[in-house]
């Protein structure tokens, strides 16, 4: 009996051990952000690829790699009403991207503006797709496909402020 006690003790340190090299297993992953490890179709039409650049530019505030990846003129749609639509080009972008991210992203109480939403979204899902493929929305930005590459077209920003 008492060997049994034994091997069951060690079978809990074993488990035990192993719970916790997964858990930092997966914290590890996550922090990594690699659009490897998104697996859906939006991996597969070079999204991923895209979002990574466009999330890692935008959380280390290289506004001019980010304006590199907007499809300008840029459409501002206000949130209330998007037939309220306006357009931004690059020479005032910087500005209007950096209140943007400060904006509310009105998809849940955890992430409450757009540079919070980016920093906690590493991987964009298949439900952010259209059924063509060629445009996908996340929060309040919207990406479209040109030929193989991927652009930011437009964003819904309030007016009032």
């Amino acid at each position: 009996m008492a060997s049994s006690m034994s091997a069951a003790g060690k079978l809990i340190v074993v488990v035990s051990v192993f719970s916790i090299t997964v858990c930092h297993a997966a914290v590890a992953v996550a922090a990594t952000a690699d659009s490897s490890l998104c697996v859906n179709s939006a991996n597969d039409l070079g999204l991923q690829d895209f979002w990574s650049r466009f999330r890692r530019s935008t959380l280390g505030h290289d506004y001019k790699s980010v304006a590199k990846m907007v499809r300008f003129p840029l459409s501002v749609a206000d949130v209330v009403d998007d037939n309220n639509v306006r357009t931004v080009g690059r020479a005032s972008f910087e500005s209007l991207f950096r209140r943007f991210l400060a904006s509310d992203a009105g998809v849940d109480t955890n992430q409450s503006t757009i540079s919070e939403y980016i920093a906690r979204t590493s991987c964009l899902t298949d439900t952010m797709l259209n059924s063509e493929g060629d445009s996908a929305q996340a929060s309040r930005m919207v990406f479209v496909r040109y030929g193989a590459s991927w652009a930011l077209k437009e964003i819904f920003l309030s007016y009032d402020r």
